[in-house]
């Protein structure tokens, strides 16, 4: 079944860290199944945050699943946590397979539309996809395979799709992945709204 997910806001959030003005974000899980899985923007500074977010759940739903929603705080750190994991290190392997639905930023004249590519960043390295011309809905087939080292300090994986252009290339949209609330040795795919995408999306 095709499940729609809306996630719209939480109300009198706190933050050890940052009191009553918190960096939140909501995700969705299937329960027992981490891999089919939905993720917020990330609202800063709010105790009442409104996502106003929806999207679809990927086809790992069957009926009889339960969802699971948890809200992170991007600034909160657990201080027993970060002692048990502390010199921990480990790699991080990202495949950045479609986008869709971009927004056209080029002419639109005979075909003339955005010509898309996907910049991942984590920590301090950065590393993008080939650009595809003249696409909307484009599928990297090669190239979009990255791997990244992490630490201890390292937790937020972005995503930022652009518009090649000769002078200046424009965005396309944007999504911020914590990676803390992934599970070790686990692959996990995603399909995501792009903020500020216009109904774009990111897989």
């Amino acid at each position: 079944p095709e499940v729609t997910v809306a996630i719209d806001g939480a109300e009198n959030l706190q933050s050890a860290v940052k009191g009553d003005k918190p960096d939140t974000y909501c995700c969705c899980q299937i329960m027992n199944k981490s891999q089919w899985r939905l993720q917020t923007p990330i609202v800063k500074g709010k105790t009442n945050p409104q996502w106003k977010y929806e999207a679809e759940l990927a086809e790992g739903y069957v009926w009889g699943d339960t969802l699971v929603f948890a809200v992170f705080s991007k600034d909160h750190e657990d201080t027993s946590e970060k002692k048990n994991e502390e010199g921990k290190s480990g790699e991080l392997y990202v495949t950045v397979c479609a986008a869709y639905n971009l927004e056209n930023k080029d002419t639109g004249i005979m075909g003339d539309v955005s010509d898309p590519y996907v910049v991942v960043k984590f920590g301090d390295t950065e590393q993008k996809t080939p650009t595809i011309n003249d696409d909307l809905n484009p599928i990297w087939k090669e190239g979009n395979q990255f791997q990244f080292r992490f630490g201890q300090n390292e937790a937020m994986l972005n995503f930022k799709v652009m518009n090649s252009n000769y002078m200046q290339d424009d965005s396309l949209g944007f999504f911020d992945l914590d990676i803390r609330t992934l599970k070790p040795e686990q692959r996990c795919n995603f399909k995501v709204p792009l903020l500020d995408g216009k109904g774009a999306e990111l897989e």
